[in-house]
């Protein structure tokens, strides 16, 4: 009974597969869904890629591909002296100057009737913020050079003096620090320079992203070898001459109906089978 449920089974999925074949239609377009797999197959990664990226943009408020206002925050520049004058400088999108710790005399005239004076310059330490500036501006000289590392001394020379140089009359400690005030702000326009290095940006991330992604498939999941096999197999099955094709059908269908025939009958038989000629 087993013997003859399996030469159904195997003759079922013969006439399965002739029919197919015959049916030439059929197999071209299986075909050509075939070629539309391996080109969404390659496409497919950067599609998601892209999908990750527009996401990752979004998120962070970002819109690569059209021009967006920007906020540019207020920088502050501090400037303190252990002589007492302090100045807060405001200004928006130009570059930070130089953090600069100094000390510096007062202006003394010179053998040449020039103004002179002399400024040593501190490596900034880390710790230097707004919070211990107070502190700083007590130390003197010699406990300076004691704490910091001195970078540079420079003898500034000038015929006659400014308003803002007048500052300048007593020896004194200068810090000058910058911080950003995030509750000052202005808006602009981005400029083409920007949202060329966001949507640079952006197709970078696509590309290392989908390329990830097909290497994973290359690897794990093998769809284009998968689509590749099915093709191929799709080919040998039109290798063949359809008239013969239909012969052999014929015979199969014909050897079916005699084995279910039969298995409806309980007495047992002797079966016999018309050979198929290939």
């Amino acid at each position: 009974m087993q013997r003859e449920d399996k030469l159904i089974k195997n003759l079922q999925k013969d006439i399965k597969n002739l029919e197919l074949r015959i049916d030439d239609k059929k197999i071209n377009q299986l075909k050509k869904l075939c070629k539309v797999g391996f080109v969404l197959n390659h496409i497919m990664p950067f599609v998601i890629s892209s999908f990750i990226s527009v996401l990752i943009s979004s998120k962070i408020n970002m819109s690569p591909f059209c021009y967006e206002k920007v906020k540019e925050y207020a920088n502050i520049r501090l400037i303190k002296t252990s002589s007492g004058f302090e100045n807060k400088k405001e200004s928006y999108g130009a570059d930070s100057l130089e953090e600069s710790f100094l000390y510096t005399t007062d202006w003394q005239l010179n053998d040449n009737s020039l103004y002179e004076r002399n400024v040593t310059m501190y490596k900034m330490n880390d710790s230097i913020d707004e919070d211990n500036i107070d502190e700083m501006l007590k130390l003197s000289k010699e406990e300076l050079e004691e704490t910091f590392d001195i970078i540079d001394i420079q003898k500034i020379q000038k015929n006659n003096l400014t308003l803002e140089d007048e500052m300048y009359s007593e020896d004194m400690v200068i810090i000058e620090i910058n911080t950003e005030d995030k509750d000052k702000y202005i808006t602009r326009n981005e400029t083409f320079i920007e949202n060329l290095i966001d949507v640079s940006g952006c197709i970078v991330i696509i590309i290392l992203v989908g390329a990830i992604i097909e290497k994973i498939d290359k690897k794990f999941l093998k769809i284009s070898n998968k689509l590749k096999k099915y093709q191929e197999h799709l080919t040998s099955l039109q290798d063949y001459d359809t008239d013969e094709l239909k012969k052999v059908l014929i015979i199969k269908k014909q050897n079916l109906e005699l084995l279910t025939t039969e298995e409806e009958i309980t007495s047992p038989k002797v079966y016999t089978y018309r050979r198929e000629d290939k």
